[in-house]
């Protein structure tokens, strides 16, 4: 578990529930800063290069059919992401469309990614589990390594739907509970 500056909340450090090539982690270098590895070699915990202050990076996930969701990923130059730029991953693609710098009291690490909205391919928008403050992923990060990592959920009437870049809501089964973040 990491427990970042200022929480009695732990993060779990499981590297990767998906397999080889999306596993992410944290190592602590000598200056107490924690930088983020792996996927693969697409993060590479750059432990001798100076900390650079992260930056916020909001973005839209497109679908093919027109559903997107909205986010925000934190890049301390790990990832590489910059305003307007536009990254393929899994069946969809995403376009960094705006850039706020993080506030100095943040405790968010490169890697971290929030989901904000989902709107399906009709219009209708929902909210994300991570901005229901009834949800355990209430201000949680969804992903830890940057860019289709996230995983969240949506709810309808029907019940909660999980989405990510490598699945859609609309093709998913539904869950009568959104599980416990782990």
């Amino acid at each position: 578990m990491y427990t970042p500056p200022g929480s009695t909340t732990g993060v779990s450090m499981w590297s990767t529930k998906d397999g080889l090539g999306s596993e992410f982690a944290y190592v602590k270098d000598a200056a107490d800063t924690y930088r983020v590895y792996g996927g693969g070699g697409t993060a590479y915990a750059h432990i001798n290069a100076p900390t650079t202050a992260p930056t916020v990076y909001d973005y839209k996930f497109m679908y093919p059919d027109g559903a997107y969701y909205l986010g925000r990923v934190v890049d301390d130059g790990t990832f590489g992401y910059k305003a307007g730029g536009t990254y393929p991953k899994g069946v969809g693609t995403y376009t960094i469309t705006g850039v706020d710098p993080v506030k100095p009291d943040s405790t968010a690490l490169a890697g971290y990614n929030y989901t904000t909205s989902y709107v399906d391919a009709s219009g209708t928008q929902y909210s994300a589990e991570d901005t229901d403050k009834s949800s355990p992923y209430y201000e949680k990060p969804t992903g830890y390594g940057g860019l289709g990592t996230e995983h969240d959920y949506i709810h309808k009437p029907t019940g909660y739907y999980a989405y990510s870049a490598f699945t859609e809501t609309s093709q998913s089964t539904p869950v009568t509970a959104i599980p416990l973040p782990t």
